[in-house]
C-alpha cells in the first residue's frame, strides 16, 4: 500500500540520533528527485537542513521530540534546488512494547494549489491587462496613505487620468491595439512616479 501510495512516505528511526532514514516510497523518490539510496541511513537532519527557514519545521521537530502527532504546511526543495509546497504530517509508531520505535512522515504536494490560490489572490488586487493595482488595491493604498499623511501632518494627491480618444483606437484599430495602448500607458505614468507612489488602472482607459 506504501509503494503504491500517491503520497511521499518516509520511515525514520525514532531511537536513532538525528532520526535515520529507513525507508522512502517511489513516490518520495519522484517527488523530491532523491533515490532511496541517497538518503536510507542518514538522519533526516539532513533533509531539514536545506530547507528555507520557517516556523513549521520546528513545530514538527517539537512533535517528534514530544512522541506526538504533528501536521503542517511547508516550503521543500527538491534535489536540484527547485521548491515546491507540501501538507506534511508525522505520526509515532508503537512497537511490541508500546514505545514509539518510529515515525512515519507523508508528504502531500499542494504546489499546484499554492500557486493557483496566489494567482487568484493576485488577480483579486491586480489589474490583468496592465499588471497595475486595481481598484481594491488602490482604495487601500489610498487609505494608509491617508492614515499615514494624517499621523505625519503631511498632504497627499490622488491624480485620475483619463486617456482621450480611447473608444476611436479600439473602433478603428482593434482591441489589440488599444490594450497594447494601455500596456503603454500604464508603463509611461509608472516611469514618472516616485518609488512610494501608486500608478492604478481602475477600469477602461482611467
Amino acid at each position: 500500500a506504501i509503494e503504491s501510495s500517491a503520497n511521499a512516505v518516509i520511515l525514520v528511526d525514532a531511537r536513532g540520533e538525528g532520526y535515520p532514514i529507513e525507508y522512502v516510497n517511489p513516490t518520495f523518490e519522484r517527488m523530491r528527485g532523491y533515490a532511496a539510496h541517497d538518503l536510507v541511513g542518514k538522519p533526516l537532519e539532513d533533509l531539514i537542513d536545506g530547507l528555507p527557514e520557517q516556523a513549521a519545521v520546528y513545530e514538527l521537530q517539537n512533535s517528534m521530540r514530544q512522541e506526538r502527532e504533528g501536521h503542517a504546511l511547508l516550503r521543500l526543495r527538491r534535489k536540484d534546488g527547485s521548491e515546491l509546497f507540501a501538507e506534511v504530517y508525522v505520526a509515532p509508531v508503537l512497537g511490541e512494547r508500546g514505545k514509539v520505535e518510529h515515525f512515519v512522515i507523508t508528504e502531500y504536494d499542494v504546489t499546484t494549489t499554492k500557486q493557483y490560490e496566489a494567482q487568484l489572490e493576485h488577480r483579486a488586487r491586480y489589474d490583468t491587462l496592465t499588471g497595475l493595482p486595481n481598484r481594491v488595491l488602490l482604495g487601500d493604498r489610498i487609505e494608509r496613505a491617508i492614515a499615514y499623511a494624517r499621523q505625519h501632518g503631511q498632504s497627499l494627491w490622488v491624480v485620475a487620468l483619463d486617456l482621450d480618444q480611447f473608444k476611436y483606437v479600439n473602433d478603428s484599430l482593434g482591441h489589440p491595439a488599444g490594450d497594447r495602448l494601455l500596456k503603454q500607458a500604464g508603463q509611461r505614468i509608472c516611469t514618472a512616479v516616485g518609488p512610494a507612489d501608486t500608478a492604478a488602472r481602475t477600469g477602461g482607459d482611467e
